[in-house]
């Protein structure tokens, strides 16, 4: 039995795998559940057995979001094996399985039925890692062009410092900033920060409590609507080795800079949130920076 967990649904554009293959034996075990599938002209009929396999999975780690799990079973009987049929009383769509037939993947569907969507029944065993923490209260609100993110504390162990992550999917996240915990406490401690420069459309952001030990764990991701324009802005201004600019978005950006005639005498492309131009080769004087539908004047010294 193979095991595989991807990021989306299986085959879809951008989804990945993030754990397990297609080759690997996961197999723990396999015991009989004392369920049979059967046909309504064939009662009693025992050889079709559901199986109930135990899948080991180790170094599994993951953060918070939305998975699929995908398997592959072999057996040594005639046909086969099968899965547990999911139909509750009344109900024909009972779940969001797929199949893979010749490299393809489609909806698991009853053809006999009117072909309503089909679920394939698992369980996840395990104890989740707590939090060596104990959050009262975590919120994350706008504030002008920021977001501004509050949690609070009633007891902490060993902690060392919080790593404030931030997502644009809400499933790849990386790290906007870093506060240091109280370490030690039984008190309630409040924490505070600003992200200055969140991304246009959703925001997603969570807390890595990082121990002195070097362990850690994540909080719950919260999600918060930015729909206020990036506003772009340069500094220093005058300027004179490089000129820093603020409030790009996450995709690349190109550029150019025009002296006082409109000729473009500098151009490239910005690919990051904050990006740095060296300016060393222009001569003083007064200067127009584009990037996209924006322009900034500034002045080189």
């Amino acid at each position: 039995m193979n095991f595989i967990i991807w990021n989306n649904i299986p085959g879809s554009v951008g989804a990945s795998i993030v754990y397990g293959d297609s080759t690997t034996n996961r197999l723990s075990s396999s015991t009989f559940s004392n369920t049979y599938r059967i046909a309504e002209t064939t009662v009693g009929n025992t050889q079709r057995p559901i199986m109930r396999n135990v899948c080991a999975t180790p170094g599994l780690s993951l953060a918070p979001g939305t998975y699929w799990i995908d398997w592959q079973t072999d057996g040594t009987l005639a046909s086969g094996p099968w899965a547990v049929p999911r139909v509750p009383v009344g109900q024909s769509v009972t779940g969001n399985g797929m199949q893979r037939t010749n490299f393809v993947w489609a909806n698991a569907v009853d053809g006999g039925t009117g072909t309503p969507a089909q679920g394939f029944p698992f369980e996840i065993y395990g104890a989740g890692t707590p939090l060596p923490i104990e959050l009262a209260s975590f919120r994350v609100e706008a504030a002008g062009h920021t977001h501004v993110l509050d949690w609070a504390c009633v007891s902490e162990i060993n902690t060392a410092y919080f790593d404030i992550e931030r997502s644009a999917n809400g499933r790849d996240f990386k790290s906007i900033g870093r506060t240091n915990a109280a370490g030690t406490t039984e008190a309630t401690t409040n924490y505070h920060f600003v992200d200055a420069q969140p991304l246009q459309g959703m925001n997603y952001y969570r807390l890595k409590q990082v121990d002195r030990d070097g362990k850690y764990a994540f909080s719950k991701v919260l999600s918060i609507q930015n729909s206020g324009a990036a506003e772009i802005r340069v500094y220093p201004n005058p300027a004179m080795q490089e000129l820093h600019v603020s409030g790009l978005s996450e995709t690349p950006q190109k550029y150019s800079i025009l002296n006082h005639l409109g000729q473009i005498v500098l151009s490239g492309t910005l690919d990051a949130r904050q990006a740095t131009i060296a300016i060393v080769s222009l001569q003083p004087g007064s200067y127009l920076l584009r990037v996209g539908q924006t322009d900034i004047r500034f002045t080189k010294q």
